[in-house]
């Protein structure tokens, strides 16, 4: 075990010692069961968050996951799904394209 100092307001540590009190009990390690659970939960977040994944979804069912569009289609032709009515989603927001005039620019 590391010892970490973290500093934040006095509001936001009375309310967390609170929760954990109701949650946990006044148990011996029940504030850094919490943090370090909160911390490893953000950590899952950050590592998911820089890549992108698309799905293919029909009638709610998943039928392919895919790092970029063109893995996607791939798989959806090896399955014999037609990309029509089939609704695709990307686990980060795409970048619009603005368009004017026979031009485009990425924003």
């Amino acid at each position: 075990m590391v010892n970490v100092t973290v500093s934040m307001s006095e509001e936001t540590a009375k309310r967390l010692r609170r929760v954990v009190k109701e949650v946990y009990g006044s148990r011996k390690g029940a504030l850094s069961s919490l943090v370090e659970g909160a911390v490893r939960e953000a950590l899952a977040r950050e590592t998911v968050r820089g890549r992108t994944s698309f799905k293919a979804i029909r009638d709610g069912k998943v039928l392919a996951t895919a790092e970029d569009l063109e893995e996607l289609a791939k798989e959806l032709r090896s399955q014999g799904i037609a990309p029509r009515g089939i609704r695709i989603e990307s686990s980060q927001p795409l970048r619009p394209v603005v368009r004017a005039g026979a031009r485009s620019r990425v924003v």
